[in-house]
């Protein structure tokens, strides 16, 4: 049979449709919707990225900026100058950033980048006066101010009307303090508790010049007022449990100030000493013993843990045991009076008394030494500038192992910069340092004793 066209017609018919119904149709609608929702996910990846590389620093700088200032008023400055760095990772040229780290830096001591950051300041045109006013308290601090210097911080303070009055009464107090103008630092840190009764840090320095001056009762009643103004100071606990431990009164209190202390800086070492004498203090010698386990060899509190550890071991009679540890702290700080005390004190209980006599002489020497710079310092509070005292008093530190001799000496130096003995005494110091760089000091004071041996012999008055 031949195929009928029409039913063939009629067949392909579905055929054609079917096909028809599987071809793609164009959507205008559905098209601009693909197209809108790509755009949208275009402009939200721009965003983030904007966000991620622009806004977030940005963010993050204010918040350490902030932080900065909330350690700065609780007098931590290691932790502010931390969050000023991450700011200025994001405002390098920020005069003001670069002020305000400088500012730190130098209330924290470290004059040399307090310095790099006010030129950063004044080079990101900082306002130039704010800089010469923290130039000027950068001197201050770190020499005392004298002369002019003084004479102008004491104006700006007695007009009332300076913003940063607390600031100028910092700098001068720790310059006093660290210069040994101590009547001077005296009297500012009284006008300053009295000026500004709320202010913790001021109590915290007049206690420190309280106990300075054996003042011990009155210096525990600043440390504690500070700590009443501040609650979370660190330093000042710390303070307080020194002083409470070294009258032997309130050791329990002195053990948690201590304990408190040490859950910020484990590692300290004259915390960890002092934790362990309120252990003993308090009868409790097997965790003083564990305390003193935590000291390390290297730490330049082990020549006294050791001393303690003696004094721990003569507490049960055990004496050779103490002689033992006390011989290993004589090694490593042989001018100190009481290890020599406990070594004529352990000698003696062994039956060797000949051994322990010339540790007695020496301590009684010492002890000469050292009421005799008590002496001096209080001599000191009419007549600051007297050079032989502040020479005397720096030889006699530096005989008994004490760096703080070398400052005594530098203060004789802004006195009088032609003072020989005083540059003799700071070579022979530097020259048996192991320290580089105090080699070239050496070299530099030799020199100057050269230089003046030959403009003056030895003898000769010195002019005015």
């Amino acid at each position: 049979m031949k195929d009928n066209p029409a039913l063939n017609m009629v067949s392909d018919g579905p055929k054609e449709s079917a096909t028809a119904a599987h071809r793609p149709v164009n959507h205008p609608v559905a098209n601009r919707m693909l197209l809108v929702l790509g755009l949208g996910a275009v402009c939200l990846s721009v965003v983030a990225l904007v966000f991620v590389l622009v806004v977030w620093p940005q963010l993050d700088a204010i918040y350490h900026w902030r932080e900065a200032h909330r350690d700065a008023e609780a007098g931590r400055f290691l932790e502010a100058r931390e969050h000023l760095r991450r700011c200025l990772e994001v405002w390098p040229a920020s005069g003001e950033t670069h002020f305000q780290m400088a500012r730190i830096c130098r209330r924290a001591g470290d004059y040399a980048t307090a310095q790099h950051h006010l030129q950063q300041a004044r080079q990101y045109r900082w306002p130039g006066a704010a800089v010469d006013l923290e130039l000027l308290l950068l001197d201050v601090q770190a020499n005392g101010a004298r002369g002019p210097d003084a004479a102008t911080l004491q104006h700006f303070i007695y007009s009332n009307q300076h913003p940063d009055e607390k600031l100028i009464l910092e700098a001068l107090v720790k310059g006093y303090v660290h210069n040994f103008y101590l009547r001077d630092a005296e009297y500012w840190l009284n006008y300053w508790v009295e000026m500004h009764p709320d202010d913790w840090f001021a109590y915290y320095w007049r206690g420190q010049l309280r106990e300075r001056f054996g003042k011990l009762d009155e210096a525990i009643a600043d440390y504690r007022q500070a700590l009443r103004l501040s609650p979370g100071q660190l330093d000042a606990a710390f303070r307080l449990g020194q002083v409470l431990q070294q009258k032997g009164i309130d050791l329990a209190e002195a053990r948690q100030l201590f304990e408190l202390y040490l859950k910020a800086h484990p590692e300290d070492g004259p915390a960890l000493l002092g934790l362990a004498r309120c252990h003993r203090g308090l009868g409790e010698p097997a965790s003083a013993q564990a305390v003193l386990d935590r000291i390390k060899s290297d730490s330049p509190s082990y020549a006294k843990a050791l001393l303690l550890r003696a004094l721990l071991a003569s507490d049960q009679e055990n004496y050779p045991q103490a002689l033992e540890y006390l011989r290993e702290a004589e090694r490593l700080n042989p001018k100190e009076p009481d290890i020599a005390h406990q070594l004529a004190h352990v000698l003696n209980q062994l039956g060797r008394p000949e051994e322990a006599r010339p540790y007695a002489e020496r301590h009684k020497q010492l002890e000469a030494e050292l009421r005799e710079l008590g002496d001096i310092t209080r001599e000191l509070l009419g007549t600051p500038a007297d050079v032989e005292k502040r020479y005397r008093a720096g030889v006699i530190l530096l005989r008994a192992g004490q760096e703080e001799g070398v400052r005594w000496l530098l203060t004789v130096l802004r006195e009088d910069p032609n003072h020989r003995p005083t540059h003799e005494a700071l070579a022979e110091f530097y020259s048996k340092s192991s320290v580089p760089e105090h080699r070239r000091l050496a070299e530099l004071h030799r020199r100057r004793v050269r230089e003046l041996s030959e403009a003056r012999p030895s003898g000769t008055p010195r002019s005015p």
